[in-house]
């Protein structure tokens, strides 16, 4: 994985899952019951990341083993990642509490 640098200001924090799991499970409980997830595929190469709209404030978790960028919000956003020879765009989708912890893993039963 190359190096990502954040071109907006409305990141609030980055989280890298795989360090913290725990601080990502927090997040994710503190969020609304429904919320705006975008994810997009970890790059390769060094890339850089833009979210819109500006006012949206954002919370980026890095999943390296599931090779994900996930970016969570109680705003709705869209998120671009651009590398030297690739750019992938992703509009924020409303999702449910449970399926996010759910996708990560994160869900006790």
């Amino acid at each position: 994985m190359g190096r990502l640098q954040f071109l907006s200001d409305n990141i609030v924090r980055v989280y890298v899952f795989e360090k913290r799991p725990a601080d990502v499970a927090t997040l994710i409980e503190d969020m609304p019951e429904r919320f705006y997830v975008a994810m997009l595929p970890l790059p390769e190469e060094d890339a850089q990341v833009e979210v819109w709209p500006k006012r949206a404030r954002a919370y980026v978790v890095i999943c390296r083993e599931r090779g994900w960028l996930i970016l969570l919000s109680t705003d709705r956003l869209r998120v671009r990642v651009s590398t030297k020879h690739t750019h992938a765009f992703s509009m924020a989708r409303l999702v449910d509490k449970q399926m996010v912890l759910a996708m990560l893993g994160l869900v006790t039963s």
